[in-house]
């Protein structure tokens, strides 16, 4: 109604009418941001931007990121070394939110397991820095399929029902070879 309004006005001003689109607002999603934080962190590094990868390693401190294996752990004590500014320490709520990193090649796939608890949110966020597409596929403990997507940026969110493992399988489904930042909360 309101825009009906002002277009009319503008019509009898004389005004040339402008269409406009509607307004696609996205629900907040932690997962997928701190999935673009890393990239942001490792654009950092590549730079040679010590400055802000010292800001950039804190805001991950600050949110309670810890790597998820040794690959997540290596990558942070090689930005860590790089910061101008000293990261805060790697503190936060037990399991998460977590980080794993890595390469995958052409068709490649990795796999992980995660246990998720009932009745809480839970998110997977996989993005890669060189903006080639990258798959995930959740599934749960009987092997039910809970997402599967495919992007340069993937989200799942859900509630799981009760405490189960749950399998995460990245993958490559591309030729070329694909990095990869998966942020599990």
């Amino acid at each position: 109604m309101r825009v009906a309004v002002l277009t009319a006005l503008a019509t009898l001003a004389g005004c040339a009418t402008v269409e406009t689109a509607p307004v696609a607002t996205t629900p907040a999603d932690p997962a997928q941001d701190i999935a673009a934080l890393l990239v942001e962190t490792e654009a950092a590094y590549r730079e040679g931007q010590t400055e802000t990868l010292g800001t950039k390693l804190a805001e991950l401190g600050a949110l309670g990121v810890k790597p998820i294996d040794d690959t997540g752990e290596a990558t942070l004590a090689e930005w860590s070394a790089r910061a101008t500014l000293s990261p805060h320490a790697w503190r936060g709520r037990v399991l998460g939110p977590g980080f794993l990193t890595g390469t995958l090649p052409a068709r490649g796939t990795r796999t992980i397991e995660q246990t998720f608890l009932s009745g809480r949110k839970a998110a997977v966020a996989v993005q890669s820095p060189d903006g080639r597409p990258v798959g995930i596929r959740i599934t749960d403990d009987d092997d039910e399929p809970l997402c599967k997507q495919e992007a340069e940026k993937v989200s799942c969110r859900w509630v799981p029902l009760y405490t189960h493992r749950h399998r995460i399988e990245i993958y490559n489904p591309g030729r070329e070879n694909v990095r990869f930042y998966l942020v599990i909360d």
